[in-house]
Formats: C-alpha cells, structure tokens, sequence
C-alpha cells in the first residue's frame, strides 16, 4: 500500500466510501459529513440542537441520529452488523470503558468492516506526564463497568495537565517550555464531584505503541478480535496517530516487539526536554 498523503486520506485508507458508515463523535469536526454526500450515520453526546447551542451554531455540525447516553452504543443505535466502517476521531481516550467500546464498535461493523481512530499521542499533548495506559486498569474498569471516568483519573487528568508553549497539542517540530495548567486544589474540587457526577476527561493515555500492546492484550485475553490492519504513527509535524482494525481470528503481532516498541517510542518521546515557564491556571 502506498503510502497515503494526507490525514483524511489515511483515515479513510481501508474505507469503501461508497459503503454504509458510523462515525462517533464528530461534533462540529467530520471526518465524513452527510453533506458531500457520505452514507453516514452520527452518534455524540449530545442531539443536534444541543450541539449546535454548544458550539455557537458552527454550520459543519450536522443531524446526530443517535446520542450517546450512558447506554452502550449497541443499546443506543438498536442492532448490530450494521455498518462497513466506524470513524471515532479523539473519542476513544474519553470513554470511562475501553473494552466495551471496542467490543461495541466489533459488534456493530460487518464481518470485513474497518474500524478507523485517530488518537492523541500523550508525548505531544497535555497527557505528557502521564503515565500510559496498560492492560491492568483496562480490565479494571470493565469488570467494574464503568460508566464515567473514576475520580483517580479526573484528578490525575489535571494533576499532571500541561500547556506547551500556551496550547494544549505541539509537536517534535515545534515545542516551548511547559507550563502546569491546574492546582492540586482544582484538581482536588474535580475528584470529589467526578464520585456523583460525569466529569469529561482523558481516561487513557496512549502512544502508538502503548495502544498497540494494549489491543494485543486485550485480544489474546479474549476481549476482543479485532486487530491492527494499519497504523500510522505519530508524524513529526503532529501530535495524534491514526489506526485501523479489523476482526481477525489470526496471531497479532509478538508481545515482546510491542514491548521493545513501547521502549523506543517512550525514549524517542524525551528529545522534548521537560522545562518548565511561568504557570497558568485554568
């Protein structure tokens, strides 16, 4: 496969366009809208004149057939098998789940349908400091099944937020010095609301590798079939990465090149060195 230029292509890489699709959570950003002409369906997490208030009647917000309620996506859209392809750009590390949504995008997609993410690499993001996600809290998190984001991880996601050079993503391009963007006092304030309440937040942190062992794991222990078919890592120039799955009944790749992976990636993400400005506070 030749390699694809642009973002939105490589998003789209094992994509039939002309197939039946779902993409979650585009809010006023699709990656596939309606309006040129994509058979498309749309699940968020609010309905479309809730959106539409949010974010100051931004006219690329189009109709949300669904919304996502605390019901598992199956439960909100009503049957499975149903689409050829899923798009969720900056979702996945929201879901207070990352199993069930796996299992609910696996559920949903045809026996070849492509699952495509884009995801926020935590080296080049306000995660920086934060340690990646492993298998042990994933599994922890289902079997508790979580419906929100745990107070731990509300108060870890602004303990350690930081600012480089004033915004929130940079790149190995482009970096300045970082700024901590919270005080344990908010953060403190945050964790005790998030016991009763939905509080919005990171939950996962990845780099490309990191979610790549994860998914491994995840599938060799029975969670999950589905399987990296592609990935893009984490350009110079940017701060997400990009992957496809697919269901697969196949080996994935071995757990001990994912782990040598894991290594470089976490070294290779310290050529920003950690210097600190002046703070700002949220």
């Amino acid at each position: 496969m030749n390699m694809p230029r642009g973002k939105r292509d490589r998003v789209f890489c094992l994509i039939d366009k002309d197939g039946f699709g779902l993409e979650i959570g585009p809010s006023y950003s699709p990656y596939a809208p309606k309006s040129q002409g994509y058979a498309v369906e749309i699940v968020d997490h609010l309905d479309t004149d809730s959106l539409r208030k949010k974010y100051n009647y931004n006219p690329r917000i189009e109709e949300v057939d669904y919304v996502f309620d605390g019901r598992s996506l199956v439960e909100a859209i009503g049957s499975k098998e149903r689409y050829d392809w899923i798009i969720a750009s900056h979702v996945i590390e929201h879901v207070p789940d990352v199993i069930a949504f796996l299992q609910d995008c696996e559920a949903l997609l045809k026996p070849e349908g492509v699952l495509s993410l884009v995801v926020p690499d935590k080296r080049f993001c306000f995660d920086r400091f934060r340690p990646h996600t492993d298998a042990s809290v994933a599994i922890d998190a289902h079997f508790e099944g979580r419906k929100r984001p745990s107070p731990g991880a509300v108060a870890a996601g602004l303990l350690y937020n930081v600012f480089n050079g004033g915004k929130h993503s940079f790149s190995a391009e482009s970096w300045a010095e970082f700024q901590v963007r919270f005080t344990a006092e908010q953060a403190k304030r945050a964790m005790h609301a998030a016991r009763n309440e939905y509080k919005d937040c990171h939950v996962w942190c990845f780099t490309p590798a990191s979610f790549r062992l994860l998914l491994l794991d995840l599938k060799c222990l029975g969670f999950t079939s589905l399987q990296e078919a592609t990935l893009f890592p984490t350009d110079t120039n940017g701060s997400d990465f990009i992957v496809l799955l697919k269901k697969s009944e196949t080996q994935g790749p071995s757990r001990e090149q994912l782990m040598a992976d894991l290594e470089d990636d976490l070294r290779g993400g310290l050529v920003i060195p950690a210097i600190f400005g002046n703070q700002q506070r949220a």
